[in-house]
């Protein structure tokens, strides 16, 4: 349409003819269209042209209409129950470096697409190969179905609903826990592999953080996944948060499992014990706030978030007990008080997620 073809008043552009209404949202105009009623019950309204076309529409072909809680309708022009398809393709030149690709793979997957075409004008190198099977090892679903010389396929297999949100996070719950039980464990013995080996789960917690982005944007982009999964986008919004706060006090576990184990000596029994109560409060708070939000609990949140304050002394005293050590040793006990104190906030974050997510029933 031409811009001739408005007439402009305050907020609202009118088309001439009066067929169409468009309201102006920034810079985002929304399609009003008239209700018109047929056989004195059936209301009608028509549908975009554009919108037809591209969805390949035709006449008594069937369409899907959703109810959604807030009173909109969303209109599905796909109803054979087969997965919506996003594809991304990534063109691999000669300066890529595997860690670039890497970190394209798993943003895309993020995103929510389900289909990655990796290509190169010429062959592709066994760097940028390992990079794409470093990125179907860490993340779940992907697979290679199609591969040459100059391109890899990979195609996300895994059915959402097969994975609820709920489930994915008590896994990393579960994770979590262990994960900084055995880094605490490593200050009274020599645990350099058990270090590592916290910092090796540390990379499923990421995978299962990535697994709950790559679904809430699938079920964005996809209103017939929100129903059969039974979860509204603006819920699986909160479950993304969550993951994205779970999975920075997993790298904080690390953190911990890291410095560790250079204060076994006898010597630093004070600073041990310390550490070891300052974590007992921390991973309380976390605990709690965990089973608020398995339980939809605002009070216990509520409750949770002002146990926080009992943390900060027992977090300066693990400084206190340190005072007078090599430096070395100092700069290892911050590093540990600082990440207790981190599990603690972002425990008390969960909490106030849970709180804007349940407002509406309090």
């Amino acid at each position: 349409m031409h811009r001739s073809d408005y007439i402009y008043v305050e907020s609202f552009i009118y088309l001439s003819d009066i067929k169409y209404i468009y309201y102006v949202f920034g810079v985002v105009l929304v399609d009003l269209r008239k209700i018109q009623v047929t056989g004195g019950s059936s209301y009608m309204i028509t549908l975009p042209k554009d919108w037809v076309d591209n969805n390949n529409l035709t006449k008594n072909r069937p369409v899907g209409v959703l109810q959604q809680p807030d009173g909109t309708l969303t209109i599905v022009p796909k109803l054979t129950g087969e997965s919506v398809v996003r594809k991304k393709v990534i063109s691999v030149g000669d300066s890529f470096s595997p860690r670039y690709l890497f970190r394209l793979l798993v943003g895309a997957y993020v995103m929510g697409y389900t289909l990655i075409d990796v290509e190169s004008e010429s062959h592709m190198g066994t760097d940028k190969r390992e990079a794409v099977t470093e990125f179907i090892q860490v993340a779940v679903g992907p697979e290679i179905v199609e591969e040459t010389d100059n391109f890899i396929q990979i195609r996300d297999l895994l059915n959402p609903v097969e994975m609820p949100f709920a489930n994915t996070l008590n896994r990393m719950h579960v994770l979590i826990t262990t994960m900084r039980k055995d880094a605490i464990s490593t200050l009274s013995k020599k645990g350099i592999k058990l270090a590592e080996d916290v910092v090796s789960r540390d990379v499923e917690v990421n995978r299962l953080h990535w697994l709950i982005a790559h679904q809430y944007n699938l079920l964005v982009n996809n209103p017939l996944l929100s129903k059969n999964m039974g979860v509204l986008p603006q819920e699986a919004r909160f479950h993304y948060l969550a993951s994205m706060i779970m999975e920075r006090i997993s790298d904080h576990t690390v953190t911990i499992a890291k410095n560790a184990p250079s204060l076994t000596s006898k010597k630093y029994k004070p600073v041990r014990e310390s550490i070891r109560a300052a974590n007992d409060t921390a991973m309380g708070i976390f605990n709690e706030s965990m089973n608020s939000w398995f339980n939809n609990d605002v009070l216990n949140a509520n409750r949770t978030i002002e146990s926080l304050p009992d943390l900060d002394p027992l977090c300066n005293s693990i400084s206190a007990e340190a005072y007078g050590i090599e430096p070395q040793k100092i700069h290892s006990v911050d590093h540990i008080a600082e990440s207790i104190r981190r599990t603690g906030e972002y425990s008390a974050n969960i909490c106030e997620l849970i709180i804007d997510h349940l407002i509406g029933e309090v």
